[in-house]
């Protein structure tokens, strides 16, 4: 959980370093309309990043700061394209977030540590397999996975998988087992 709450800490420093300067970097724009367009921008990217961090308890907040990172390196370079305006500290500063919230994917082959909240998953249990009786000859046939037992010449009991073959001497043996007769055994 330490590694979480630290991982948290940096995020929230970097991207609030970011926003700040951001902020200044954008007042400095000499255009109306990219200083009107960069703070509406620079708006959105503060409600995406605080929405981030009220939900960085699970997955969702590292993928909504790796989108604000995402979106401000993308922004950074259409200034850099139309208006020939750069930042290096504002670049450095979104790889660095977009670096810290990379999705790492370490839920689908086990954490070794605390980065993700996805308890392990559990075992695979295989059920004990109904054993047949130890008769050669039997009177009736039944498969494990019906409750109905046949005479060993139906059609039905020809079918019956080998290795799910249960078989009884009597009727009552099948009853006592928890089968019913099929059409054929009665």
């Amino acid at each position: 959980m330490a590694c979480k709450k630290l991982k948290l800490f940096f995020s929230g420093l970097v991207t609030l370093l970011l926003i700040i300067f951001y902020f200044v970097f954008v007042t400095k724009i000499g255009s109306a309309l990219l200083l009107v367009l960069e703070s509406l921008g620079l708006l959105f990217l503060a409600v995406l990043a605080f929405v981030g961090f009220s939900l960085y308890s699970n997955r969702t907040g590292d993928w909504l700061l790796f989108t604000v990172a995402t979106l401000s390196i993308i922004n950074l370079l259409l200034l850099w394209n139309y208006s020939h305006v750069y930042s290096f500290l504002l670049v450095i500063l979104s790889l660095l977030l977009l670096l810290l919230n990379f999705p790492c994917g370490c839920c689908n082959s086990g954490c070794k540590d605390d980065v993700c909240d996805l308890p392990p998953p559990e075992p695979v249990i295989p059920e004990p397999k109904k054993e047949a009786s130890v008769s050669k000859q039997a009177t009736f046939v039944a498969s494990s996975r019906s409750k109905l037992y046949h005479s060993p010449k139906c059609d039905w009991a020809k079918k019956i998988n080998p290795k799910g073959k249960l078989k009884f001497n009597s009727k009552e043996e099948a009853w006592e087992k928890g089968y019913r007769a099929h059409d054929c055994a009665q």
